[in-house]
């Protein structure tokens, strides 16, 4: 008995959850280029899912929901919007709409659509890829004083001369300051013009300063804590290591079971037999010492009586 007590006792133990910290949902995203549908693709695909397929990765780092494609914005507390000319005009009025009303919005490849209309009508991307260190101005919440980020691509010059817009980021090239990311005055939308080549979206340092833009708009620090790894444990594995548990749990009780089950045949076979359990004193030492008649052999040869 006390062994099968033992062994419900690890069970019992094992199945006792850990403490785990407040579960808060998680932030959604929408990552959109105004189609129906994105999804992960091969090598080969467009920029705008080759994009995707890599902020999908963010996503499961730093804990947020994110879906590709198409959906009503107002159902996410962010949008990151791949600014091109193929949305509908009702689509981008929606995105338009939702920021207008407050709503978070990150437009990346900015330069390629209409989302920001340059003052001088002259949105063109520049040819010549450049290596540059752009420094955040510290002026936006939840966005590091100070943060360097080594970006590198074609840029495009579709911020400049751009009015009702704050510089965050700027990069000197051939001797003028141009703005390469801003945010929208008085909205919480950001803007960047990189993030049109596959390359810009395999570099970590494009990848934060997009992430940087969703925190600042939602004011949410989610996107700057990176998500623990019992965050992502979900509910078939919760059951598989319970199951396992039980398993184990039970496979012990009948173990311990069997090994008692054992013992009480041995002694009742040794005392059917008439003689002591296993292990006790047999023949003459076990008549000397107060047991069962022996067979010991007596000292004229004879046999002895215990």
């Amino acid at each position: 008995m006390p062994r099968i007590l033992t062994v419900l006792a690890i069970a019992l133990a094992l199945l006792v959850p850990t403490p785990a910290r407040a579960a808060n949902e998680p932030p959604r995203v929408l990552f959109t280029d105004g189609g129906d549908r994105l999804s992960t693709v091969d090598e080969g695909g467009t920029v705008p899912q080759n994009a995707y397929e890599r902020f999908a990765m963010e996503s499961r780092r730093w804990g947020f929901d994110l879906t590709g494609g198409w959906d009503e914005p107002h159902r996410f507390d962010a949008v990151v919007y791949f600014d091109n000319t193929g949305i509908s005009d009702d689509r981008l009025q929606s995105l338009r709409n939702f920021a207008a009303e407050g709503g978070t919005v990150t437009v990346v490849a900015a330069g390629m659509g209409d989302w920001f209309q340059p003052s001088d009508g002259n949105g063109a991307q520049s040819t010549q890829s450049v290596e540059y260190s752009a420094t955040s101005t510290g002026a936006l919440s939840l966005w590091p004083e100070d943060d360097e980020l080594d970006l590198h691509g074609p840029f495009s010059t579709v911020f400049d001369n751009l009015e009702g817009t704050t510089a965050v980021h700027t990069v000197v090239h051939e001797g003028e300051s141009l703005p390469v990311s801003v945010i929208a005055n008085g909205s919480r939308t950001f803007g960047t013009a990189g993030g049109r080549t596959f390359d810009s979206w395999s570099d970590r340092d494009f990848l934060t300063m997009v992430r940087y833009g969703i925190a600042w708009g939602t004011d949410d620090s989610d996107f700057v804590v990176q998500a623990e790894p019992d965050k992502d444990a979900t509910w078939p594995y919760i059951v598989l290591f319970a199951g396992m548990v039980a398993a184990v749990g039970v496979g012990g009780l009948i173990a311990v079971r069997r090994i008692e089950k054992q013992e009480d045949k041995t002694v009742g076979d040794g005392a059917a037999a008439g003689r002591p359990p296993t292990g006790g004193p047999t023949g003459r030492a076990g008549a000397e010492a107060g047991g069962e008649p022996g067979n010991g052999a007596g000292p004229n040869g004879g046999t002895g009586a215990g």
